[in-house]
């Protein structure tokens, strides 16, 4: 049986948001016999995945996670929130399928209109190495840094399907131009 522990969602450090970091106590990094920077799954009403670190000495015994806005979205919980977090299986991400999400900004368009222009976009690497060391969950929101903005991009689909995939260097980056949401 997979280990875990219930522990409570609280705000990331400042130097984590949107990096996909999971600060934990290190008797439970222990426990879950991670090493830094290994995996860990998140289940709250949704599962997602993090790259996990310690906690700052201030913060241990105190039965918390730290983690960001988007890693709580992803988990399906607000800050305060209980999640139940074990260690992650992971597999590399061979394909990721994924849309922009927000506003049909000039960054975004400029975005997209570069990745339609050829057969290989640079955009698709760009968008590999941007995640490289990402965990990846269907479903999932990611963000990546292009051109002064920050670009949240919906993950639609992954090979393998099943489980937490590491989005890597190697990996290649599909993409939806926009996804049209019915009511």
């Amino acid at each position: 049986m997979t280990k875990s522990f219930k522990v409570k969602a609280v705000e990331a450090y400042t130097r984590d948001v949107g990096r996909t970091i999971a600060r934990l106590d290190p008797k439970y990094i222990e426990e879950l016999d991670i090493s830094d920077g290994g995996y860990v799954e998140i289940r709250g009403t949704s599962t997602t995945a993090a790259k996990c670190l310690p906690l700052y000495p201030s913060d241990w015994d105190q039965g918390i996670t730290r983690m960001d806005g988007l890693l709580r979205h992803n988990a399906g919980v607000s800050s305060g929130d209980l999640v139940e977090v074990s260690r992650a299986k992971v597999t590399p991400a061979r394909r990721v399928l994924v849309t922009p999400l927000g506003e049909h900004s000039e960054v975004t368009s400029m975005f997209i209109r570069q990745w339609q222009k050829t057969d290989e976009p640079v955009e698709s690497k760009f968008a590999s190495e941007a995640l490289s060391g990402t965990p990846a969950v269907d479903g999932d929101l990611v963000v990546i840094d292009y051109r002064l903005d920050k670009l949240v991009l919906l993950v639609l689909g992954k090979e393998p399907a099943a489980g937490v995939s590491v989005i890597g260097r190697e990996t290649k980056i599909d993409l939806v131009p926009w996804l049209t949401l019915s009511a």
